[in-house]
């Protein structure tokens, strides 16, 4: 049964995928991709994707071969990730429930990704004991959430404050470190980091200084100087720098057994 809060909740996230369906932006981020296959092949796997929005990942899982269904309580999300599927003639399952909740079966799934969902529930042992309940023994779990030490996260709550934060009124954040305990204490084995997205500006453009130079039409620096400067950034990343600096952490864990 659907109460009133799951409702209101469902209102909420439509009118937001309803705006974001105009803008026609597809997220599908490369960072939680690459941690992923770095420890697992998804070809084959029954995958779960949960809060899928704009369905972007959903759609990446099931072109590299997993078998995927697609979750969200927004039923204006899933028709905008219903046509990212079709865009890109892709196989997907979808389904419109809330997470907490999931009517699915024990132990069906063999990974269950969550890009940006936990950080809304005061409770995530609840969030990850239903993770955990349709996670077969030996399954992937990737789990991502803003992280606390981000110059984002003033920024949000200052917004949050004023009544001005589009995605509701209230949710927190956690540092890597926070994350790999809530993570641990519902049974899971962090196995690969990783962190992604610049704030403010300033930080982002640094990073990527050397778009200046594709904008401006002509060479500035050598490609060597350019592709050592990327290096230098792909390691601060992967580094402690990266996960508590960066604006999402996320997590590529293991549930024991199989």
């Amino acid at each position: 049964m659907t109460d009133s809060k799951d409702i209101r909740a469902s209102a909420r996230w439509d009118a937001y995928w309803e705006a974001q369906s105009r803008t026609g932006f597809i997220s599908a981020p490369a960072e939680p991709w690459e941690a992923l296959c770095a420890c697992v092949d998804v070809c084959g796997l029954r995958a779960l994707d949960l809060a899928t929005g704009t369905g972007g990942t959903a759609a990446r899982l099931a072109a590299a071969g997993a078998h995927v269904t697609a979750v969200d309580l927004s039923p204006r999300s899933l028709q905008v990730a219903q046509d990212t599927a079709r865009r890109q003639s892709v196989t997907v399952r979808f389904l419109c429930a809330d997470v907490l909740r999931l009517p699915l079966p024990d132990q069906a799934f063999d990974l269950v990704v969550s890009l940006g969902v936990m950080h809304y529930f005061r409770s995530p042992q609840s969030f990850l004991a239903e993770v955990s309940r349709v996670l077969r023994p030996g399954g992937w779990a990737l789990i991502e959430a803003p992280q606390k030490y981000s110059p984002f996260t003033l920024y949000k709550r200052w917004r949050m404050a004023r009544g001005m934060w589009e995605y509701g009124d209230w949710e927190t954040e956690y540092s890597p470190e926070e994350l790999r305990a809530v993570l641990a204490q519902a049974g899971f084995v962090p196995r690969r980091y990783y962190a992604r997205e610049y704030f403010p500006y300033p930080y982002h453009a640094l990073r990527h200084l050397a778009r200046l130079e594709r904008k401006l039409g002509r060479r500035v620096l050598p490609a060597s100087l350019w592709q050592a400067y990327e290096r230098c950034w792909r390691r601060l990343e992967r580094g402690w720098w990266g996960l508590h600096t960066l604006r999402d952490v996320g997590i590529v864990a293991q549930k024991p057994g199989g």
